[in-house]
């Protein structure tokens, strides 16, 4: 736990979420559309090793559709925390997508967003390529650790590595 389906924003920072979440799945390649991720899901779940938390960060290649979110929402199931990173890029379309996933989890209980829009809003030219979206490699810890700190609550003692004072 947990496992993170996305695109190739958090798929660059791979070897950090690993760092982070050693017991994790990650699960992200270019060009996925947030309609592909329930299919990815599924395959995970069918194979019974998703834990508690499910990380989406699908946002970044298109606009939402509301049956996409159901769709995750339903291969989730009930039992489980449904994580939604929210996207940042100058496409067009992010306030209309940020707004589904805000208005998304507003109306489920075990599902929840994580703010990436807000978290890079005032830093985009230092922890983004001028690409739009994509990770600079010194913004991949941040990234992950935006993650840590919204599902820590939801994840087991056991899915956690303690670091002692050094960081090791």
């Amino acid at each position: 736990s947990p496992l993170l389906v996305g695109d190739s924003v958090p798929g660059d920072a791979e070897a950090e979420f690993y760092n982070t979440f050693p017991k994790g799945l990650h699960d992200c390649v270019i060009g996925r559309y947030p309609g592909d991720a329930r299919s990815v899901l599924e395959g995970y779940i069918e194979q019974d090793v998703v834990g508690r938390v499910v990380v989406v960060a699908a946002f970044s290649n298109g606009e939402i559709a509301d049956p996409d979110l159901d769709a995750m929402l339903e291969a989730v199931g009930p039992n489980r925390e449904l994580y939604l990173v929210n996207t940042y890029n100058e496409d067009g379309y992010m306030e209309e997508s940020n707004a589904k996933i805000a208005a998304f989890a507003d109306a489920h209980d075990n599902v929840h967003v994580i703010d990436w829009e807000a978290m890079v809003s005032p830093h985009v030219s230092t922890w983004l390529y001028g690409d739009g979206p994509h990770l600079r490699e010194g913004t991949y810890r941040l990234y992950c650790g935006m993650i840590l700190d919204a599902v820590y609550d939801d994840l087991k003692p056991e899915d956690l590595v303690v670091m002692d004072l050094q960081g090791n």
